[in-house]
């Protein structure tokens, strides 16, 4: 494969993972919905490590687990950023 027809590949997969970053955090939005009605906190530091667990145990690589642990973590706050905004009455941010 060219170097082209590579970082066309890396564009449509680009193009997936944001698509399945919006399902997901909309369903993390629906999430906070029922945290809220169910007087839970936003955060839950357990649920958190046994999402980091299970990803690194689902990792094949090439992607070190070190990686792989930072990107979730940063998409782990993005949403619990926004179930806080929900929580706040103010809209989540683009």
């Amino acid at each position: 494969m060219s170097l082209e027809q590579l970082r066309r590949s890396v564009d449509r997969l680009d193009e997936e993972i944001v698509a399945l970053l919006n399902k997901r955090a909309g369903c993390a939005l629906r999430i906070g919905r029922e945290k809220l009605k169910h007087g839970l906190p936003v955060t839950d530091p357990a649920r958190e490590a046994r999402i980091l667990k299970r990803l690194a145990n689902l990792n094949k690589g090439p992607l070190p687990d070190k990686a792989l642990k930072a990107v979730y973590r940063a998409i782990i706050v993005a949403c619990r950023r926004m179930q806080e905004r929900k929580k706040q009455g103010t809209s989540p941010a683009r």
